[in-house]
Order: structure tokens, then C-alpha cells, then sequence
């Protein structure tokens, strides 16, 4: 959610990223002051505690994802990781 071509995703009503740049905006302080974890573990977390906090289940959180280190390592559009 760091590159130009991941942020171009968010825009369209039919990507699966639709609407994570506003996450990206909540979670950057929190990555500016914890520059050790990675945007990859810091997305799962938000995740998981929004699931929580929604009422749902607890997921068990295991950390040590990494993050992509340059926009051709992203995945295409229409295509999320895992898929």
C-alpha cells in the first residue's frame, strides 16, 4: 500500500484495495513512531483488532511478515495476494 501502482488500486470501486488508503493514513503515525514493524504485520494487526472490536472472533496474531520491496513485487491488479 506504499506505491504508486498499489494507491491507484485504492481509487477503483472495483479493486479489492478499494478504500485502504484511508487505513494507510490512520496506520502511517503509527509506523512513523514503530519503524520496525513491518506495513505487512501493521495491516494484519489493524485488521484483526477491527474484526474484534466489531464483535467478532479473536484471530491469534503471528508476526514476521515481510513487506515488498519495490512496486514491480506487488501484486497486478485484480489479483490480491493468495489468489
Amino acid at each position: 500500500m506504499r506505491f504508486e501502482i498499489e494507491l491507484k488500486q485504492t481509487l477503483s470501486s472495483q479493486s479489492g484495495f478499494s478504500g485502504l488508503v484511508n487505513a494507510l493514513k490512520l496506520l502511517q503515525p503509527i509506523k512513523d513512531k514503530y519503524s520496525g514493524v513491518t506495513y505487512a504485520d501493521l495491516f494484519q494487526l489493524a485488521s484483526a483488532t477491527a474484526m474484534e472490536e466489531a464483535g467478532g472472533p479473536k484471530f491469534p496474531m503471528k508476526y514476521g511478515r515481510v513487506d515488498v520491496l519495490e512496486p514491480e513485487q506487488c501484486p497486478e491488479e485484480g489479483r490480491l495476494p493468495g489468489n
